[in-house]
């Protein structure tokens, strides 16, 4: 009788450990592919660009929806100038205004920040110049200087890591959806790799357009 009940409490033992162990391992992977949820409304009502000197209503950069928001730090900037060739490329159904980049720089050092804006604008109006001729109204597609760390925070991703960079959708309904979070490894700035980057995030994308564009 005392065997069988030990035996019992063992197997009882058992399970309930296996248990804990598949529940742990489920919410790890539930946290690691969890999809951030958004709005419009969660974001602060005004935002610094680098192409302006006032704070800039943040509903006005997204006049026109689907849009397509990327998130990087300042050493990720690159990002920024090769995703609107892939998405030319692609020839998918988003204009320049649908394309928005945060350049999360709020854990930078404070000397940092006292020309980081500046910076940022001069590769931005690189970018539009070179591309000019290539991609119609590449000027239109701003970049939020993040230096305060509000808006990385109300897309759930405060804690970025330096060369870690995000990527999201806002559909038509002002929902804002995470499509994918990853680590950039690249030695410089090799304008190659970041082209596969961009690559990447484009073809996340594609398998939102088919389902919510």
């Amino acid at each position: 009788m005392l065997i069988n009940i030990i035996k019992t409490s063992i197997r009882t033992e058992k399970t309930v450990l296996f248990s804990l162990f598949f529940l742990s391992f489920l919410f790890n992977t539930l946290q690691h592919n969890s999809v951030w949820a958004a709005s419009l409304s969660d974001l602060p009502e005004r935002v610094v660009l680098s192409s302006e000197d006032d704070p800039y209503p943040t509903s006005a950069l997204f006049s026109k929806k689907p849009v397509l928001i990327i998130v990087g730090s300042h050493s990720t900037t690159p990002l920024f100038t090769q995703l609107p060739y892939a998405l030319k490329a692609r020839n998918l159904p988003i204009v320049s205004k649908q394309f928005l980049s945060v350049a999360a720089v709020q854990k930078a050092p404070w000397f940092v920040k006292l020309f980081i804006k500046g910076k940022i604008a001069s590769e931005k109006q690189k970018r539009d110049k070179q591309g000019a001729s290539k991609i119609a109204d590449l000027n239109q597609s701003k970049i939020i200087v993040d230096t305060k760390g509000e808006t990385t925070k109300a897309l759930g991703v405060a804690n970025l890591a330096k060369n870690e960079y995000a990527a999201f959708v806002m559909d038509k309904k002002q929902n804002i959806q995470l499509l994918v979070r990853d680590t950039i490894v690249i030695a410089g700035n090799d304008e190659s790799e970041y082209q596969k980057i961009a690559e990447y995030i484009i073809d996340n994308l594609q398998l939102f357009i088919k389902s919510d564009w």
